[in-house]
């Protein structure tokens, strides 16, 4: 029998026609999340008392309910309307509102020998922690306003994996940055302090509970399970034949329900830059579609090709996935249309995987929305979205493509998040929202990149294009009446033209669709094709282009200013003389440099996006130690042979190398040092950049 408490006398017999068999000290979170406020209330007070008395009020030895904040990162509980208040962030953003992001550092103020980075009045929780720059300084961490830090270790060991609470994959990094979803919550307040004269890069975001919510503030013993997916249910696979121009139904029931996992294959069949298949659902009877996207975008396609394999969206093993858990009260369509012209039909195989537990009064319906903005408006950062209602944001992708090949500036904004009117995310650069860090740097954010919770699309300096996906979970978006999330486009002023495409998944209060859309964001199809540049350019700030080889040659990179401006050079010369006849420089010639093994050479990759003659041109510095650059192809060499010598020193400007045929894809130019003019001194080239323009 329950203990008679002072205060819960009261309140035994009605508690007990709730739960009749459990210690009110130790109900679960969803069964304390059903009771009637007041009774919450009083259990509350009684668990508050447990603590002072050093025990449980039902004479159990048992340790006190898992935290609240559990509940945020379990996957099967997404769909719930959180009883969040607010959701906010700390961060390095620059304050007056330029681009020093992070490099001077940003604090809230110090306290000693350390710096305050973040402080929260609660009872709430910390959601998710980034940077870039996880130096080796301690981390303190104090809660309800203890004088004494109850957690404290190196910064760096809070991505680690391995330290506790910060173990497992709620933490990890890649794609040049550093993340923790541990859930740290607190009943009162948390402050968090970094011993160290500087901080550069970061971000902490959180989360202050409504009241009623059962706190436990973070406990020394306390371990989170690594979100995972439900897969019970009913398993529907059929093949479907999708003609050019028409619609079909993947799946259709009138019964109350959830979907647990869609998936559709080949992954192959979606691949294109037209965007034309759209996949659009339909939820309870409602006359707009509550996902209507591109079916390639949906799954976390790259300008039209598979590049995601995330924890709830992405391709693995030729099929695409979802696995949002999506419930509905009566209802559930979903579609599939093609809006081809003609050609040949698709031969589809799909997958539902659906559940008969339907929607509950507490759930919200899974929505997903594309918005295009070709190009970007000057001043203006790009929407992702804007909806009117309750809800939260669980995740986002971006499709971001310049039109100034060869550099990605654009990518330097910073997202922002304007909850119920006010602004609650403010971050430090584009790649940093997607828990990246530092684009262009070899290892970082240059490549594809997936990881569970976020990752890089992929990074395509020469032809100005990259992009990534972000899920939220534990630190999704909670709204109340609005959301509207942004990302700038340039690092001051959104002044940089771009192609954004942004797919946002959330839950709604409702089922039929965003009621604040712009129908103009989806349009026809010709309009949603993925923008193809007509050129490329190779650079080589911060790093050169892939080298695929280097033969009897060598690549040093150093700057230049010219005309005022800072420019990146790599100086490509002879790499040793032992391998040429006599040990001279010379080839079999004067002023050559051919040997019995061929011309020095040296083989850069470029991807192409589109087959087709290419015109390369060479941009480099002039001067009276300077030689000659020629391109080669079989072996043999091709087009002309730039000279860039000159009597005293200067710029080059472009000038034609040749006109090639290259394959849509990965390309390998080869460059060869033919020889030299004969005044020159030289046996090297400073190159600037090196163009491809496709020919009409």
């Amino acid at each position: 029998m329950h203990k008679k408490i002072p205060g819960c006398l009261s309140m035994q017999t009605e508690m007990g026609a709730w739960r009749r068999r459990s210690r009110c000290a130790h109900l679960s979170i969803l069964e304390y999340a059903t009771l009637p406020t007041r009774i919450r209330a009083v259990c509350s007070v009684i668990a508050a008392a447990a603590l002072l008395a050093g025990g449980c009020p039902c004479g159990s030895a048992q340790a006190l309910p898992p935290s609240f904040a559990a509940r945020l990162i379990d996957v099967a509980q997404l769909p719930r309307l959180r009883p969040v208040a607010r959701v906010g962030s700390f961060s390095s953003y620059d304050r007056t509102g330029g681009n020093d992001d992070g490099n001077s550092g940003r604090f809230l103020r110090k306290e000693g020998d350390g710096l305050v980075v973040a402080e929260v009045t609660g009872p709430g929780a910390i959601t998710r922690i980034w940077t870039p720059t996880p130096i080796n300084a301690p981390i303190e961490f104090y809660f309800d306003g203890e004088l004494s830090p109850r957690l404290a270790l190196p910064f760096s060991e809070v991505f680690s994996g391995k330290t506790p609470p910060f173990a497992g994959s709620l933490t990890g990094h890649g794609a040049g940055g550093y993340y923790s979803y541990v859930p740290l919550e607190f009943a009162k307040s948390i402050k968090i302090v970094i011993r160290s004269e500087l901080l550069q890069f970061y971000m902490v975001n959180y989360l202050v509970y409504e009241p009623g919510v059962p706190v436990r503030t973070f406990a020394a013993d306390d371990s989170f399970r690594v979100p995972s997916v439900q897969n019970d249910g009913s398993r529907l696979r059929q093949q479907h034949v999708l003609p050019a121009g028409d619609t079909i139904t993947l799946f259709e029931t009138k019964r109350p329900g959830r979907i647990q996992s869609l998936r559709l294959a080949p992954a192959d069949a979606f691949a294109s830059r037209d965007r034309d298949v759209v996949l659009r659902i339909y939820w309870d009877g409602a006359k707009d579609a509550a996902v209507n996207v591109p079916v390639g975008d949906f799954f976390g396609y790259s300008f039209g090709q598979p590049a995601t394999h995330s924890l709830l969206l992405g391709t693995e093993g030729g099929w695409n996935y979802v696995r949002f858990p999506m419930p509905f009260e009566q209802a559930a369509r979903i579609e599939l249309a093609s809006e081809r012209k003609g050609g040949l039909p698709l031969y589809i195989h799909s997958e539902v995987v659906v559940s008969g537990r339907g929607k509950t009064p507490e759930e919200g319906t899974f929505h997903a929305e594309w918005r295009r903005e070709n190009p970007t408006i000057t001043g203006l950062p790009f929407t992702y979205l804007d909806v009117t209602g309750r809800g939260h944001l669980v995740a986002a992708t971006l499709q971001s493509q310049g039109r100034d090949p060869g550099q990605t500036y654009f990518f330097e904004g910073d997202d922002e998040a304007t909850v119920d009117g006010d602004v609650a995310i403010r971050g430090t650069g584009s790649e940093d929202s997607f828990n990246g860090g530092f684009y262009g740097v070899p290892g970082r954010w240059y490549g594809r990149a997936s990881l569970p919770f976020s990752g890089c699309l992929e990074y395509n300096k020469h032809i100005s294009r990259t992009g990534g996906y972000r899920l939220f979970i534990g630190d999704a978006y909670s709204f109340h009446r609005n959301l509207r999330y942004t990302i700038e486009h340039s690092g001051d002023g959104n002044n940089i033209a771009a192609d954004y495409v942004g797919t946002t998944y959330y839950y709604l209060d409702r089922a039929g669709g965003n009621s604040s859309r712009n129908s103009s964001m989806f349009t026809g199809a010709a309009s949603r094709a993925v923008f193809e540049p007509a050129s490329f350019v190779l650079t080589f700030f911060p790093s050169p282009p892939v080298i695929a080889a280097l033969m009897r040659t060598s690549l040093e990179l150093h700057g230049s200013r010219m005309d005022g401006a800072w420019v990146t050079v790599a100086s490509l010369a002879l790499s040793t003389s032992a391998d040429l006849p006599n040990g001279s420089v010379l080839g079999k010639s004067p002023n050559t440099f051919d040997s019995d093994f061929g011309p020095p050479v040296m083989a850069l990759s470029v991807e192409v996006p589109k087959a087709g003659g290419y015109a390369i041109f060479v941009d480099g510095l002039t001067g009276p130690r300077l030689a000659m650059l020629q391109l080669r192809v079989n072996d043999q060499p091709v087009g002309n042979a730039v000279d860039f010598y000159a009597p005293t020193p200067g710029r080059s400007g472009e000038q034609k190398l040749a006109e090639l045929h290259l394959t849509e894809g990965r390309n390998l130019l080869y460059f060869t040092l033919p020889g030299k003019n004969n005044r020159s001194v030289g046996s090297g080239v400073d190159l600037i950049s090196i163009r491809g323009t496709r020919l009409r």
